[in-house]
């Protein structure tokens, strides 16, 4: 689980910000929330971050995906670490970004946190948090690492530092290409981290390719009672010859894909590896016509909302089940749906909470259907704003007094009290 978030000198986000899904002294929906017992913490188990365009909403999403994206990968190609710092004040160090998350894991508390330029990591420190004390499990300092009394005699871990750990690669990352499995909880948290984005096409699809994947047939089902037409799916083998490929790529995925791993290499297109033999699959969906009879569609002929709910309705699925640890990030929760539909995904998944629940949804979006405080707590509503320095900030709706619980959130919102919407500035076109 996600319990805090901060980071400073990211694009818009100048100055350092936090977020948190700690939870407040808000009692309602209780029975919703997790408990983490031996610290005695409420974690919002979803939240919901509004503001106008331009705001910071996607830059927090970002933010979070280079994240990820550093642990797992490094560096670019060029060697360089892609941050994107705050450009509009020329009086600060734009030259470093830092970042920390603290989060559940096996029901340990850990904070994990790096400062990082375009060409170094500065600092990397890892720290395990108990409800008595804090132990720093380890420190970087440019060249230099200091272990814990646990770890501080680990011969591999040490050399796997230096020479082993390149100076814009963060040593998480380095264990993990080394097969060394000390810290491998850490990096494990951000593997099984999902980022939805808008430029999401819709979920790998090995899942719709058997019929009897019992997730394939939870998605017919929701598809089908949310009204899109689609009554099920199949697929058929196409030859690459027929793909209008070059030759060297079927190469290529033979050397990159693992026996029984499968890859999207088109909106409608699945490969898998078999035997050693790669198997082209086309992705079809089927509606009845006006004698029930099956029609086959190829799946870009959906709408661009039943490709999204293709992208979403797993991702819910998985959050929603009871032991899951899934921690989903949504740019544009809303985008091409309707606002019954994207209510719906919200509580079905809010509906499935307890306070023994470790997943979470966390999600940007402008459908003030949402903003009800019926369906999400005080807490659980964030807004983004920028000001006119061009600087983005983040607060909490119950840090607003005046919000009770049996106010009209929408109407405050969209007369300004809240914060977090447009500034239009309305001239006349007349001369």
């Amino acid at each position: 689980m996600l319990i805090e978030f901060s980071f400073q000198n990211w694009k818009s986000f100048k100055n350092k910000t936090k977020f948190s899904m700690v939870g407040s002294l808000e009692r309602r929906f209780n029975e919703h929330i997790p408990r983490i017992k031996k610290y005695r913490l409420k974690v919002l188990p979803v939240t919901a971050i509004y503001g106008g365009n331009a705001s910071g909403k996607t830059n927090l999403f970002d933010a979070m995906s280079f994240i990820r994206h550093f642990v797992m990968n490094g560096p670019n190609k060029k060697g360089n670490i892609p941050i994107e710092t705050f450009l509009l004040d020329k009086t600060i160090d734009v030259s470093k970004s830092q970042f920390s998350l603290t989060i559940l894991i096996d029901e340990i508390i850990y904070e994990y946190s790096f400062v990082v330029s375009r060409t170094k990591v500065f600092n990397e420190k890892l720290v395990r948090i108990t409800s008595s004390n804090e132990t720093i499990l380890f420190e970087r300092k440019e060249s230099e690492i200091k272990f814990c009394e646990k770890y501080e005699n680990r011969l591999d871990l040490k050399t796997a530092f230096s020479p082993g750990t390149d100076k814009c690669q963060l040593f998480i990352t380095n264990l993990n290409s080394q097969n060394i499995k000390s810290f491998d909880y850490i990096y494990n948290w951000f593997k099984n981290l999902l980022l939805i984005s808008p430029k999401s096409k819709f979920a790998p699809l090995d899942f719709l390719l058997e019929t009897e994947n019992p997730l394939s047939c939870k998605i017919c089902e929701a598809l089908e009672s949310f009204d899109t037409g689609i009554t099920g799916f199949g697929h058929k083998d196409v030859p690459f010859s027929k793909l209008d490929l070059p030759e060297e790529f079927e190469e290529i995925l033979k050397k990159d894909l693992e026996s029984g791993q499968s890859a999207k290499i088109h909106p409608d297109i699945s490969v898998c590896m078999k035997g050693g033999e790669l198997s082209f699959k086309r992705i079809i969906t089927y509606h009845s016509n006006d004698e029930n009879e099956e029609v086959e569609f190829g799946i870009d002929r959906e709408s661009d909302g039943t490709m999204r709910l293709i992208d979403l309705i797993p991702a819910f699925y998985e959050a929603s089940e009871k032991k899951s640890k899934k921690v989903i990030f949504i740019d544009e929760l809303d985008r091409s749906l309707h606002s019954l539909l994207s209510r719906k995904l919200l509580e079905s998944y809010i509906e499935s909470c307890s306070s023994q629940s470790r997943s979470q949804v966390i999600f940007t979006t402008h459908d003030l259907m949402l903003m009800d405080q019926d369906v999400l707590r005080r807490d659980e509503m964030w807004l983004s704003e920028r000001n006119f320095k061009g600087e983005s900030t983040l607060t909490p709706v119950s840090d607003y007094c005046d919000v009770r619980f049996d106010k009209d959130l929408r109407k405050s919102y969209i007369q300004g009290r809240l914060k977090g919407i447009p500034k239009i500035f309305f001239s006349s076109f007349q001369d």
